[in-house]
């Protein structure tokens, strides 16, 4: 029943794009699509109510998309502030999981699809064993039908585990698919969760040693410190609005916080590092220019 309502505040809602070849043509003409997590979500809608702020907005140009996952929404649960604060963006896109592999078809012919389909959804499940297992087994059943059978094996695993990490993903197995029809289109995803850290380093890092002619996706990662950071270097800002930006989006100034050190001007690249700011010491490195947040 709350799905059903749910699909149906979709469909009567003008704040979301759900046509999936309007979808498409709006992502192949993005200069970079933001895959927004639940709790980014939740922070910063409340701080938009309460504050009138909204730092993504410095970020994202008029006609980049934000995405929205089905696991995304379900988990905001989709309240009339959600909806409000995403009012302020254009180009708000909805897409179901289980659409995934009709997204792909609309331009890759259909076996060719579900083979890359298959390919993305090992890919995004690749930290999570039984899952990805269970994927690699329905390739070689002859009676599977891939354009559900992956669906529903990923809705049964999180259940299982009560959802964990259903949302970080959910965004990782998106950011494939759209890199099989989009290969050059940057992608940013924003959220606060050290796991989507994990899973989407693991992903799409490469390994520094190994030569490929593969070419490379643009994938970023924007926690609040980082589009904070990004913040201070705008000149239109003022010393009191970047602070007023900084003590709301850091809300929890011990989450610890992923970065290189910065010596004389250059990034000690040996490895990055990870610790807790005050919100007094962030804003000092800032204006020493001695660190580089990677998260």
């Amino acid at each position: 029943m709350i799905e059903q309502n749910l699909d149906q505040l979709i469909k009567q809602s003008s704040h979301f794009i759900t046509d999936l070849e309007e979808i498409m043509d709006i992502i192949l003409s993005a200069d970079q699509v933001f895959l927004y997590d639940t709790g980014s979500i939740a922070s910063h809608e409340r701080i938009y109510h309460s504050q009138d702020k909204n730092l993504l907005s410095y970020f994202k140009k008029a006609q980049d998309p934000i995405i929205l996952t089905d696991t995304i929404v379900k988990e905001l649960k989709l309240t009339e502030r959600n909806l409000s604060y995403l009012s302020q963006f254009t180009n708000v896109l909805y897409l179901h999981e289980k659409d995934f592999l009709n997204l792909i078809k609309i331009e890759i012919e259909s076996r060719q699809a579900t083979g890359k389909y298959v390919n993305a959804s090992i890919g995004a499940f690749s930290d999570l064993i039984p899952l990805k297992q269970a994927i690699q087994e329905l390739e070689h059943d002859p009676n599977s039908k891939m354009e559900h059978d992956v669906y529903e094996q990923f809705e049964m695993f999180f259940e299982r585990i009560s959802n964990k990490n259903k949302g970080e993903i959910s965004l990782l197995w998106c950011s494939l698919i759209i890199g099989i029809f989009s290969p050059k289109t940057p992608i940013n995803f924003v959220s606060r969760d050290s796991d989507l850290y994990t899973f989407v380093s693991r992903c799409y890092m490469a390994d520094p040693y190994v030569v490929t002619n593969k070419p490379k996706r643009f994938i970023s990662l924007s926690s609040n410190e980082t589009l904070l950071q990004s913040l201070y270097t705008l000149p239109a800002l003022s010393d009191e609005e970047f602070w007023e930006y900084l003590t709301l989006y850091r809300d929890e100034p011990h989450r610890g916080v992923i970065y290189f050190e910065i010596r004389n001007g250059l990034k000690i690249q040996s490895r990055v590092q990870k610790r807790s700011f005050s919100n007094d010491e962030l804003r000092d490195r800032f204006i020493h220019k001695d660190i580089e947040i990677v998260y």
